[in-house]
Formats: structure tokens, C-alpha cells, sequence
């Protein structure tokens, strides 16, 4: 669940389409958290998103490449985050 709840969150956010992201760039690559510094720029609460998408990356560290279990509030926090940066691409997508 962590992790499906990461990959939505910062797929959405990172994988924007040059064509319609914001700042007219998107990050390509295996470091997501470079992804962080773009989506700063992109839109006026940028530095609070990219703060939600650097959360679930520590998340996802723990959950797909730990050795132990996320607890259960720290994958619902995962999925709330995700969700917010999910929900946040499809309202800059819409514009």
C-alpha cells in the first residue's frame, strides 16, 4: 500500500508532460528528490508540495527497500500525502 500510494503521489507530480507543466520542464530520472526543486517553482504552494512529495520518498524508502514493516499510521499518512499531490496535478492539469 505504501509504495502504491508513493508512485501515485509522485508520479502525478514528477511525470508531468513538458507541454503542460507549469515552469514548461519536467525532471527525468532516478532521483525524484531533484523532482522536489522543480515542483518548488512550479506553482505558488510549491515549496509545501514538494515538502509532501520529499515525505513520501522517505516513506518509500523505508517501505520498499527496508527491512522492517511501515507502521499503519505511516502509510496512511503515505496515501493522505499522495493524495493531496495527486489531487493537486489534476487541478494544474485542468487549467
Amino acid at each position: 500500500m505504501v509504495t502504491s500510494a508513493v508512485r501515485h503521489g509522485f508520479t502525478d507530480i514528477d511525470g508531468g508532460q513538458p507541454t503542460t507543466h507549469p515552469i514548461g520542464r519536467c525532471h527525468r530520472g532516478d532521483d525524484h528528490r531533484a523532482a522536489a526543486e522543480l515542483i518548488e517553482q512550479a506553482t505558488p504552494d510549491g515549496k509545501q508540495l514538494a515538502a509532501v512529495l520529499r515525505r513520501l520518498l522517505d516513506v518509500k524508502g523505508r517501505a520498499h527497500y527496508g527491512v522492517t514493516v511501515v507502521p499503519t499510521r505511516s502509510a496512511r499518512d503515505a496515501a493522505k500525502w499522495a493524495g493531496r499531490l495527486v489531487e493537486r496535478a489534476a487541478e494544474e492539469l485542468a487549467r
